[in-house]
């Protein structure tokens, strides 16, 4: 698979997996659930991971897509830029749950380290959906600004 391919198939998973984790860690929270827990912070770490993958695959379907006539080097700006955003609250969120895990797994209560996850990967779900708006420009014109629907 080429980086374009792979930035398009796996760049969903930190958008949709954190919107999961954002579920899981609330529910989790609410009924003091260790399962649910352990559950939302795992999926918080894979978001992370996600996130990594994503910028990585993205600069080099960038690379691969920069050239070709249809491309649009204004657009694919906004969603690097909005990626870079997403990739750090992403990681942010991916080392924080990867900490609450390990106090966890030491047997330690990680109620507080729960509420920062929930907290940033909240906040990195609103920054991978602006980055994802932002991708989506780039090849689906129905998603600029200005566009009328034919008809």
């Amino acid at each position: 698979m080429s980086p374009t391919q792979i930035h398009l198939a796996l760049n969903h998973l930190p958008l949709f997996g954190s919107a999961i984790a954002i579920v899981l860690l609330a529910w989790a929270l609410w009924a003091r659930s260790r399962d649910l827990t352990r559950a939302g912070l795992i999926l918080a770490l894979v978001c992370g991971v996600g996130g990594v993958v994503a910028k990585q695959s993205g600069e080099g379907a960038e690379e691969q897509v920069e050239e070709l006539p249809w491309a649009d080097h204004d657009r694919i700006h906004e969603h690097e830029e909005a990626g870079e955003w997403a990739f750090y609250l992403l990681a942010a969120a991916g080392i924080a749950a990867a900490a609450a895990l390990v106090r966890m797994r030491k047997g330690q209560e990680a109620r507080i380290e729960t509420m920062v996850v929930l907290a940033l990967i909240t906040i990195a779900f609103a920054a991978t959906a602006k980055t994802a708006w932002e991708g989506g420009k780039i090849r689906h014109e129905e998603n600029r600004p200005g566009f009328v629907f034919p008809g």
